[in-house]
C-alpha cells in the first residue's frame, strides 16, 4: 500500500484516512490498466465514485454485523441492492448483474476476495474499516450519532479513528461534542 501510493504520488499522505484513499484511488486507476485485465463492460459503467459508495455500504453493513467471511449470495444481493437503489437516483443504465460485478472487483481490484468456495472478505481488515467509515462520513449525522454508540466496543476503534481523520473541523467538532455528550450521560 505504501509502495503504491508513494509511486502514485511521489509523497506520502499526512493521515492514515488519506494513505487508503490514495490507495483505493490508485487500485481503481492505475491497477487494472498496468495488469491489461480485460474490463467487465457492466462494472466499467459504475463511476469510480459509485463503486466506492458501494463498497461502503457493503463494508458497513458486513462490518456491524461482524461478517468477516461474506456469503457470496449475499454479497450479490448487497450489490443488486446497490445498482437498483443507484439507477433511479442517477438513472445509469446499469443491468444488476450481481455476480459478473462481484467477480469484476475480485479481478480487477482485489478489493473482496474468495478465501473459500462461495465466501469472501475484504481484502484485508483495514480496507473494510475505511470503506466503514467512507459509508458512516458520506452517510452523517445519522451514522455518527449511530457511531458514538459503538464508542466502548474495541472493534470499533481504528473506525473512530478513520472517521475523524475525515471529517471537516465543524463535523468533526459536532461530532467530539456528541461524543462527550454521550459520555456524560
Amino acid at each position: 500500500m505504501l509502495c503504491m501510493t508513494f509511486n502514485d504520488n511521489l509523497n506520502f499522505p499526512p493521515n492514515r484516512s488519506e494513505l487508503y484513499a490514495n490507495f483505493i484511488s490508485a487500485l481503481l486507476r492505475r491497477w487494472l490498466a498496468s495488469k491489461s485485465i480485460p474490463h467487465e463492460e457492466i462494472y466499467k459503467h459504475l463511476s469510480d465514485k459509485r463503486k466506492i459508495e458501494m463498497l461502503s455500504e457493503i463494508a458497513c453493513k458486513t462490518f456491524q454485523n461482524d461478517e468477516y467471511l461474506i456469503k457470496q449470495k449475499d454479497l450479490e444481493g448487497y450489490i443488486a441492492d446497490f445498482i437498483k437503489i443507484s439507477r433511479k437516483q442517477k438513472r445509469e443504465s446499469l443491468v444488476p448483474d450481481s455476480y459478473n460485478i462481484l467477480k469484476a472487483i475480485e479481478v480487477q481490484h482485489g478489493f473482496l476476495v474468495e478465501r473459500t468456495h462461495n465466501l469472501y472478505t475484504f481484502s484485508h481488515l483495514t480496507i473494510q474499516e475505511y470503506f466503514t467509515a467512507c459509508y458512516i462520513v458520506e452517510n452523517r449525522p445519522e451514522t455518527l450519532k449511530s457511531l458514538i454508540n459503538c464508542i466502548a466496543d474495541e472493534k470499533w476503534r481504528e473506525v473512530f479513528l478513520l472517521t475523524v481523520e475525515q471529517l471537516n473541523k465543524n463535523s468533526a467538532d459536532s461530532f467530539f461534542n456528541l461524543m462527550k455528550k454521550s459520555v456524560t450521560a
